[in-house]
């Protein structure tokens, strides 16, 4: 039901949140392209937002935004692309049909004991990327990895991965409870086969 899906949408929003605490580096990246999710509505007023900041700063070379501003442009993920246009970034990937995707598997699974069904799913997870434990993980990575788990273990494939993929994978969810943000969204958009199989798992009906 809606509680159900909440939890899932939850879910996602955990493992793939990404924090906006250093919106004042928006400022260098204002001569690059921006992209956002076709046709949300707020993604346009941030590029319309952007495009007068871009007005004031050639105007007026001393120009600084105003925190103000810097807070309504870090409303929607910023990506600086050197090459093509991609359409397997992170701002592609619906959390609401992940989230359906991650209620449904734990329901399923587990029915009424979710949240322990999250620390059986950890454990899975780490026997299928061959993580033999999880010494040396802190608590906000131990914390990340749970999250993660029942999202890996609903993606196709996984265990037909070559090793390799498998441990870049681990790295990506123990990133996303380390102490930089920016490290997690590095590894994962360095993870081509991740980045699709999410895709692919947002996009199922």
């Amino acid at each position: 039901g809606h509680v159900e899906r909440r939890h899932g949408i939850d879910l996602a929003q955990h493992a793939f949140d990404v924090d906006a605490q250093d919106v004042t580096r928006i400022q260098q990246i204002f001569s690059r392209r921006l992209l956002t999710k076709a046709g949300n509505v707020d993604g346009d007023q941030v590029v319309l937002g952007l495009r007068k900041e871009l007005r004031r700063m050639k105007a007026d070379p001393g120009h600084r935004s105003s925190t103000d501003t810097l807070q309504k442009l870090s409303a929607e993920h910023v990506f600086f692309q050197l090459g093509e246009k991609r359409d397997d970034t992170l701002v592609q990937i619906s959390l609401g049909d992940i989230g359906l995707r991650i209620s449904r598997y734990l329901a399923e699974r587990f029915g009424a004991r979710r949240e322990a069904g999250l620390g059986t799913c950890a454990r899975e997870a780490a026997t299928l990327l061959g993580l033999r434990s999880f010494r040396g993980f802190t608590r906000g990575e131990r914390l990340a990895w749970e999250r993660w788990s029942p999202l890996v273990l609903s993606l196709r494939g996984v265990g037909r991965w070559p090793d390799a993929d498998k441990r870049r994978l681990a790295a990506v969810m123990r990133a996303k409870g380390g102490r930089s943000e920016a490290d997690f969204v590095r590894l994962f958009d360095g993870h081509r086969r991740l980045r699709k199989a999410v895709l692919s798992l947002s996009e199922e009906e």
